[in-house]
């Protein structure tokens, strides 16, 4: 037999307390008196104070904090649909079909900005606030815009997907952001899942909605569910990703390394996840476009 040593118990620096709770963004070990409660896990003390803004510069950051990606996206929805009620051909030149959309494939998300009406713009711009204040501050502006993008083609790629070539469907315009409002859906979903937390409520929600998507008329529901499919993957791939951060953290830590040289290095490989997923999205719309010609 041979003999093995085990790793050292992980301490917290500043008090040299035993833990296996980790910082989420340095991966240092972090004792109950230092545990700073954040969006997802915990943040050591260092890391709660080097994310918030000096006092001097605290004022001139306040109007941005909070998401402003969401914020960004819900403007420019607004400002499409004004153009669109005075320049009524901005439907036509920015809308997806998969006949439009072979030739010119920038509606695969354009069309995400579009809207059919006040009352759809307004029900998809307030499910984005309500979601986005909790998945943008959780995943972090540049997770979460890739997300919401995704999302967006995932909802078109269904539609060219489940869209027989030969009926009027292959023709007709398609818009709205419920592609990517169900894909934020199917993200919360999949998180909650995998935080073995309580999934009643979304999955009350989600049948609300699924249940609007089937019964009521020029409602597309296969850009709801191609965004939804897109979501949960999403939301897996980057629970995954957060996962195999946290052993990458402790095993830095035994090491005797800084975890906070980790945190570029994290948002990285989620994105790299993301990346795969667009990859995949891509991919099929390709590969549909040739089993049509």
């Amino acid at each position: 037999m041979s003999e093995t040593t085990m790793p050292a118990t992980p301490r917290c620096r500043a008090h040299g307390r035993p833990s296996w709770v980790l910082c989420q963004r340095c991966g240092n070990a972090v004792c109950p008196d230092c545990q700073v409660r954040a969006a997802v896990g915990v943040h050591c003390t260092s890391c709660d104070k080097a994310g918030r803004p000096s006092s001097a510069v605290a004022a001139k950051l306040s109007r941005v904090q909070g998401p402003l990606v969401s914020y960004v996206l819900i403007a420019a929805c607004v400002l499409v649909f004004l153009a669109e009620q005075i320049n009524p051909k901005l439907f036509y030149t920015l809308a997806f079909s998969p006949a439009a959309g072979e030739g010119e494939f920038y509606r695969f998300l354009t069309t995400t900005f579009l809207h059919g009406g006040l009352a759809h713009l307004a029900f998809n711009m307030y499910a984005l606030y309500l979601l986005g204040r909790t998945l943008e501050t959780a995943l972090g502006r540049a997770q979460f815009l890739s997300l919401y993008l995704l999302g967006a083609l995932g909802g078109s790629v269904a539609v060219l997907w489940l869209s027989d070539p030969t009926s009027a469907a292959w023709v007709s315009g398609t818009v709205g952001a419920s592609g990517a409002i169900f894909a934020l859906f199917g993200a919360i979903f999949a998180i909650q899942r995998s935080l073995n937390a309580d999934t009643t409520q979304i999955l009350i929600v989600l049948g609300i909605n699924a249940l609007i998507s089937f019964t009521l008329p020029n409602i597309s529901w296969q850009g709801h569910l191609g965004g939804l499919v897109v979501g949960v993957a999403a939301g897996y791939l980057l629970m995954s990703a957060r996962a195999a951060d946290r052993k990458r953290g402790a095993a830095a830590f035994r090491a005797g390394k800084r975890g906070a040289a980790l945190w570029g290095a994290r948002n990285a490989r989620a994105l790299a996840s993301l990346a795969v997923l667009g990859a995949l999205e891509v991919g099929a719309v390709v590969l549909r476009y040739a089993l049509v010609a």
